[in-house]
């Protein structure tokens, strides 16, 4: 019978002997002293003793005096450089350890800087510049004392000096830099909106269709009545939006008019040479004939100046209403067939250029490559003293 012997310390199998001298290899390998050597550190090869001489290329060993500490570092290290794998930071004058960087206090938002300017210029014409209004609307502020100069109440013609601080309605304002481009806008008016900014009887104001601006505000560039649609140009730039209206730089306005039936020839020859309205001269530049059936017929009319109600006006002097009204033009600009009722777009750096050109004003500037990828809504346009030369 054959007896079955448990299995213990002194009846091993092969496979347990070779583990437990896996084992006792590890303890022996923790009690023996180690060096700082790196995760990645190699030792040398050996030498004919069998011990290892020197270290390999990665190895991180830093050896230790008899005292235990570490040698203090090279005093060959180039000025200005960090010890390797730390980070130099600036030393901050009373201080022992090494700080951040100080971070500049913010101006306050609600504090800007006051406005300076190089050489007295006058106050309603920094103040368009910079687009906080036409010049007549400024000449109004400062009748109504809403602008001071030095804590003084403005008056008209007062020319600003250099560091000057000047408030409208207690706010001090900033003039953009001389390097930023002007922002001129294109809206397709819808019929029922009006151009003011606020409306007592809370109608909708085309300015509710445009963007928010960072610096000064969006100056309109002629208005239309409240059932007139079509063109409408915006701009940040107050000298720009005043040599557009006005009536030196002669830019034509063109709209499409629709009315009951068709004019005679004797009519429109009428129109052309003008009629008086209310004691004033009107007429039209050009009056054509575009399409129609049945009793609306549209008509494309050109004058000048673009006075409230001319168009209706003239229309009105030979007996025909008015029943639909869209600008469609004005001088170079012309409104994109792309643009929905309600919609605006930016012109691009290009198209401000020529359009500043055309007016007499400087042209010159940074031009952005993002500008230059707009499509253009600039037709081709005599220069300004051709313009002259004709009316001459």
């Amino acid at each position: 019978m054959r007896t079955t012997v448990p299995q213990g310390r002194g009846n091993r199998t092969g496979r347990q002997k070779q583990d437990g001298q896996k084992q006792a290899e590890g303890r022996r390998e923790q009690a023996r002293p180690r060096t700082e050597a790196g995760p990645r550190g190699k030792a040398g090869p050996r030498d004919k003793t069998g011990s290892r001489d020197k270290a390999g290329p990665r190895d991180k060993t830093v050896l230790r005096d008899r005292t235990g500490q570490r040698p203090a570092a090279s005093s060959e290290q180039d000025p200005g450089t960090a010890p390797r794998g730390r980070r130099s930071r600036p030393e901050i004058a009373g201080q022992d350890s090494p700080a951040r960087r100080p971070i500049a206090p913010r101006t306050p938002v609600s504090s800007p800087p006051a406005v300076v300017t190089e050489t007295p210029v006058r106050l309603q014409k920094l103040l368009a510049d910079a687009g906080f209004g036409s010049r007549r609307e400024i000449e109004r502020w400062i009748e109504q004392g809403r602008v001071t100069v030095d804590g003084q109440p403005a008056q008209l013609g007062l020319k600003v000096s250099p560091g000057a601080r000047i408030l409208i309605d207690g706010k001090p304002v900033v003039t953009p830099p001389k390097y930023s481009r002007s922002r001129v806008l294109l809206l397709n008016k819808a019929p029922g909106t009006i151009c003011t900014r606020t409306d007592p009887e809370g109608r909708p104001t085309v300015f509710e269709d445009l963007p928010d601006i960072r610096r000064g505000r969006w100056v309109v560039v002629g208005r239309l009545d409240a059932m007139t649609s079509g063109l409408l140009l915006f701009t940040d730039d107050g000298e720009l939006a005043n040599r557009l209206m006005h009536p030196s730089s002669m830019l034509d306005r063109e709209y499409a008019v629709r009315v009951d039936g068709t004019l005679g020839d004797a009519e429109i020859a009428t129109l052309r040479a003008g009629v008086t309205v209310e004691g004033e001269a009107m007429r039209f530049t050009d009056l054509r004939y575009y399409d129609g059936r049945g009793r609306n017929h549209w008509y494309h009319a050109v004058l000048m100046e673009g006075k409230q109600h001319e168009v209706r006006l003239l229309f009105a002097a030979v007996g025909r209403v008015v029943s639909r009204l869209k600008r469609v033009r004005f001088g170079p600009v012309a409104l994109p067939s792309r643009l929905a009722a309600g919609r605006y777009e930016e012109l691009g750096d290009a198209d401000v250029a020529t359009l500043r050109r055309l007016v007499g004003l400087d042209d010159s500037g940074p031009v952005s490559v993002r500008g230059e990828r707009r499509k253009t809504v600039l037709l081709q346009y005599p220069e300004l003293a051709d313009r002259k030369g004709r009316s001459g």
